[in-house]
């Protein structure tokens, strides 16, 4: 996908998600500037996941934006809900995890991963071993198909993914890997209808009533939680996997005992989406008192405490709060923009 297609993507994305069109403008910008920066990157790739969208391009934005090159282990836990306890992965590890990428139609990613941290020659030496794995001559028949299948629902042609269900079904009729594959067509087919229908940006969307068979998945949220006790320094990599699944709870248990400052903006921020939201005026506030902490992230602190103050009423407190931000930085266009709706909403 060429750059100027990505912004395309993103902004129109970003636009038809209510309460998100007051952040497009800005991101844009920054993009058309180069000065995205990592963690904007990261806040928007994460946004994307978490709906279940346009995972590639989720990918492709935090890497080429985000400027940050982790070991792929530590990308696909990242993105992806890959979990391993070891660090150092064998050769027959690391070729499960590709055929597992390929079975998943997600070998771009893989690829991309891998081509970012410079090893682009593993991949292809990776490949070729997974070919040479013996599957057994229908297993591997049923894997090419369904890699055929996964390319159909990339390129969102589902009448011929359909087909190519159907076909498959008269040689594997017992086959579950195609029952789930027709669960997803249904799903992938309602999201698609959503996601172009002409009212999508005037009409809030139930998105907890949209389900992918990759969320709420106990294994894998039970295989985070455990990786968390063995890898102590992978915690914000595991709490930001936590919040891509919607585990609100678990991802502010590990946050809460975190004391990175990326670690305690990210906790305002599941705090806040989670709806706890005295919890997060009250924790907002202990921050203000650490002196050197508001002054690096002061004006971030006040624009969530704003946020906060009007979810619960507060709403004269609310608007003074921004008035201030903008006396002092009239630029804050995140401020600005939350300001001109805020007014247009409430009857002062």
């Amino acid at each position: 996908m060429s750059f100027s297609a990505m912004e395309r993507e993103i902004h129109k994305l970003l636009r038809d998600i209510p309460d998100r069109s007051h952040i497009a403008d800005e991101l844009i910008k920054k993009w058309h500037r180069g000065v995205l920066s990592p963690m904007e990157a990261e806040e928007v790739a994460a946004f994307l996941f978490r709906l279940g969208m346009h995972k590639s391009l989720a990918a492709e934005i935090y890497y080429q934006f985000g400027k940050q090159k982790p070991i792929p282990i530590r990308a696909c836990l990242r993105l992806f809900n890959l979990y391993f306890s070891k660090e150092q992965l064998s050769n027959e590890t690391t070729a499960s995890l590709f055929l597992w990428s390929d079975s998943e139609g997600r070998i771009r990613d893989l690829i991309r991963m891998n081509q970012l941290v410079e090893s682009s020659e593993k991949l292809i030496e990776l490949k070729d071993l997974s070919i040479q794995e013996d599957l057994g001559f229908s297993k591997r028949d049923l894997e090419k198909q369904s890699r055929a299948i996964e390319a159909h629902f990339v390129n969102e042609d589902y009448d011929l993914a359909q087909s190519a269900i159907e076909k498959l079904q008269e040689f594997y009729p017992k086959s579950t890997e195609l029952k789930d594959y027709q669960s997803r067509l249904e799903f992938q087919k309602a999201l698609s209808a959503l996601k172009n229908s002409e009212s999508i940006a005037n009409t809030p969307i139930e998105f907890k009533h949209i389900k992918s068979n990759e969320e709420n998945d106990p294994e894998s949220i039970k295989a985070l939680l455990e990786l968390g006790q063995t890898k102590p320094e992978w915690q914000y990599d595991i709490s930001i996997a936590l919040y891509s699944m919607g585990e609100f709870s678990k991802a502010i248990s590990i946050l809460e005992d975190l004391d990175s400052a990326e670690a305690k903006l990210f906790l305002i921020k599941v705090l806040i989406e989670s709806r706890r939201f005295l919890e997060s005026i009250e924790y907002i506030e202990s921050l203000q008192k650490d002196s050197s902490f508001s002054q690096m992230h002061g004006m971030y602190l006040q624009y969530n405490r704003a946020i906060c103050l009007k979810e619960i009423g507060q709403d004269k407190m609310a608007l003074s709060i921004l008035e201030d931000i903008l006396n002092v930085k009239p630029d804050y266009l995140m401020a600005k923009s939350l300001l001109g709706r805020w007014e247009k909403e409430i009857d002062l």
